[in-house]
This record gives structure tokens, sequence and C-alpha cells, in this order.
């Protein structure tokens, strides 16, 4: 294991989080940008490091005080693959070998490494789950895509080699979930700790005391379902759809009577989706942790999603929303809902359970997962005023 980190006593003078392509400050982005400011808000300067940050998410990291470092390498033509996913797997495939040649991290900073672009020992990998599960369990909806994934798995599990050698090199190794935590062990690596990635419970809260309620939000995603979505709108639920897929979205979702697709959207606008719907459908083939129920509890709205994986470690069963077991359970579940309705109190129980992942409590976890590379008490007690 190497030792990283400040190495004097003396207590470390700066945070590096090491990041995946950043093209907006949307998403997962979110998670690193919440971390940077609270560390920011303890005094430390932070550094942010990624493969690619488009001009704009440039001028808005250095707009909020952090330094920001592009290593990325040349893609060539990959770099003009339209398809942002496919954008995302080609950084993955470039960088995983070369990353070490590309990130020097100073010795009197701490890193927290939340990429898969750029697998470097770090003082703590956050590990966010392993793009070959990802991939296995996404292409499951394709048989043509599964088929090949079967045919290109010993490549996926070179390119991934990289990752898990620094998983094992780095000094903690910190799961976003159980499930992710479970995960690792499958592969026979170890996992200091859990820690669940913050949500900004000051931007996602609820927008309205009396919420229309005359719809359910869905988010379209390469994690999602597109079927089910389809078959409970076949059911006559009124659905509004946000988010974009790796692949073109079937007319028979964009153009169904009882759907409403608007792609991706603004955060007022999601906050307004978010706090307005009956409640939020979430039917995911493959989650680590998901920001979308977190951020719809956050909005006072409960979420239906399946019992597996990361949602079902945020949303609690009949309380702050509804865990089904199979596809055609959770099809019942969204109409029954969408009938009948639910209590008031899941709308308050939903809020509640969001607050519990706001930055204020998961920075507190990360001060006492970082104490023994020298941030100190009197660091600690300045948490409260990190909002």
């Amino acid at each position: 294991m190497n030792s990283i980190g400040p190495r004097d006593g003396s207590g470390p003078s700066c945070i590096t989080l090491i990041s995946d392509n950043i093209n907006n400050l949307y998403g997962s982005i979110r998670v690193v940008v919440l971390l940077g400011k609270a560390f920011k808000a303890l005094g430390y300067r932070v550094r942010i490091i990624a493969p690619h940050i488009s001009g704009q998410a440039y001028s808005q990291l250095k707009g909020l005080g952090f330094e920001v470092v592009e290593v990325g390498l040349d893609l060539g033509i990959l770099g003009r693959l339209r398809n942002k996913y496919f954008r995302e797997l080609a950084t993955w495939l470039i960088h995983s070998r070369a990353a070490g040649q590309l990130i020097h991290v100073n010795e009197d900073c701490i890193s927290i490494n939340m990429s898969y672009q750029l697998p470097v020992p770090s003082t703590v990998y956050y590990a966010l789950g392993h793009v070959s599960d990802l991939l296995a369990d996404m292409s499951r909806q394709y048989p043509y895509l599964y088929l090949l994934y079967l045919l290109t798995e010993p490549v996926i599990q070179y390119v991934e080699a990289p990752y898990n050698r620094a998983l094992a090199s780095s000094n903690i190794v910190a799961a976003i979930s159980r499930f992710v935590a479970s995960r690792l062990v499958k592969r026979g690596i170890r996992y200091d700790a859990v820690v669940y990635p913050p949500i900004d419970v000051e931007l996602f809260k609820p927008p309205v005391k009396a919420p229309e309620a005359n719809y359910a939000l869905a988010y379209i995603g390469k994690e999602v379902e597109v079927d089910t979505i389809i078959k409970i709108a076949d059911r006559g639920v009124r659905i509004i759809v946000f988010g974009s897929k790796p692949f073109r979205l079937p007319k028979r979702l964009v153009e169904h009577p009882n759907v409403t697709y608007l792609g991706e959207v603004s955060d007022s606008e999601l906050v307004r989706l978010y706090g307005n719907a009956a409640f939020t459908i979430f039917p995911h083939t493959h989650e680590p942790l998901g920001l979308v129920p977190l951020e719809s509890m956050a909005c006072g709205t409960p979420v239906l999603t399946y019992a597996k994986q990361g949602p079902a470690e945020t949303v609690i069963h009949n309380e702050a929303g509804w865990l089904a077991n199979s596809k055609a359970e959770l099809i019942n579940y969204a109409v029954k809902l969408w009938h009948l309705g639910y209590p008031e109190e899941f709308r308050v129980n939903a809020r509640r359970r969001a607050l519990e992942f706001g930055i204020g409590n998961i920075i507190r976890e990360w001060v006492r997962l970082l104490a023994p590379f020298g941030i100190s008490v009197e660091k600690a007690l300045k948490i409260q005023a990190v909002k």
C-alpha cells in the first residue's frame, strides 16, 4: 500500500478531488462540487482533476474558487462521437492505463479519487462501482448487446484491471453504498468504510406546499428500464420523463399519449418537476446508489423503485416510498398509487429521509475517515457551519 498524503505531521493544506469527465455540474458531478465546497468551508485549498472539462464547467468551477486541472489525452476520432455515453467509454478505454503518468498529487494534499477513467492510487479511493457490472446489467436489456458484452468481456476485464490495482493500492477504500461494498468483496478487494454521497438539500427541497400531483415523474438514463415506463403508461398513468438514453428512445415512449418527454432539464425545472409529481418511478437495471431517488425525496416526493442495489438502501419501504421485487409488482404498484394515492405523511417522511444525506452530515463522515491523515478536531468543529 502506498503512503499517500501528508507525511510531516502538520496536516494537509489541500484536498485533490479526481473526477471523470466534467461536461456540466449536474448529476454525479454534484457530489464532487458539494464535497469540494465543504472542504473549502473547512479552510482547505481544493483542486479538481478530470480527463476533460467543458469550457462552461471549467469557468463555473473556477468561479467557485477551485483549482481546476484537465489532464486528458487526445481522443482522436473517438472524441467526435456524438453519443455522450460512448465518449465516456472512449475516455475510459484510452486513459485507464495511462492515468499514472497524467496525475501528480502534491504530498501535502489528501487525494480523493472518484474516477474510473483515471485509476490512480489515492489517499481515499471512493468506489462508485465497476464499469463491467454496469455494462453487464445494462446490456441485458438488449439481447444483441449482451452477446457483444460476452464476446468482449476479456477486453473489458483487461481495461478494468488498473482500477482494481488502484483500489488495492490506496490507503483507504470507501464504497458509495453497501451494494458496491459487496461487489468489491466479491472481487477480493477490501473496503474500509461505506460513505454515502451528499445531496444538495438546499437546492432540492419542496418547491410548493400543495403539489399538483397530476403526473408521475420518471428519469431516463443508461440504467433505467424504458419498457417498464411504457407499460405503466399503457395502464393509464400520466408520466413526465426527463433525461436521455445511450441509444435512440423508442417512438412508443416519446409518442405515447400518456408520456411527455422533456429531455435534459435545468436545475430549477427539475426541482419543480420533482416537487409537483405524485411520485417518482425509478425502474433501474444497475444502480450503485441512485441520486434521482434521493433528489426526489429531498423535494418531498416519494419514490417507487426496486428492492435491490443502491436505491434499496435509501428508499424506506412503505415510509418514504415503495420497493418492488419484480417488474410486474412495480407496474402494479404504480397503477395502484396513481388511482388510490397514499398518506400525506409519505411526503414528510421522504424529505426527512433525504436530509440524512445532506452535506452537513456526510462531510462529518469524511472528516472522521480522514482524521488519520491530519484533519484536526478544530477543523471538524467548523462543520456545523457547512450547509
